[in-house]
């Protein structure tokens, strides 16, 4: 019982306010992206509008996922997945161009909470509703 509750709060604390971080850059991007199509710029507008629905649908999975005890559903996986490709893909763009000879320890240890966790739990979460036995029905 008391093992339910410790992995809710570790998975709440690990993953689900990191994400919420990043809720904030998912919306912005939204914002830009319709700005981007307004002023004229078609395939920006429409990445960046992709990235921030991609990143709001993943959090909606993981706060379903964090806070309730609901088994994963595909609906539920599939929101995930898009979480997690959607930060892949901005901690991509992001990362490559940063020093890491020159980033001190406070440094790595942030990115390893606001990047590695959400990510790892995600992955997590996807691989084990991957691997979890078939249900037989008679």
């Amino acid at each position: 019982m008391e093992s339910r509750y410790l992995k809710m709060a570790l998975s709440i604390l690990l993953a689900w306010l990191p994400a919420l971080f990043w809720l904030v850059f998912a919306a912005t991007g939204v914002v830009f992206g319709i700005g981007g199509l307004i002023s004229g710029e078609p395939l920006g507008g429409l990445m960046f509008i992709a990235l921030g629905l991609g990143g709001i649908v993943g959090f909606i999975g993981l706060t379903i996922v964090c806070w309730t005890e609901k088994a994963l559903t595909p609906l539920l996986t599939s929101f995930l997945a898009c979480g997690v490709l959607s930060l892949l893909v901005a901690s991509g763009y992001l990362l490559p161009g940063w020093d890491w000879n020159l980033a001190d320890p406070e440094t790595l240890l942030k990115t390893a909470y606001f990047v590695i966790c959400p990510l790892g739990y995600g992955v997590y979460r996807i691989l084990s509703y991957f691997r979890r036995p078939a249900v037989v029905r008679s």
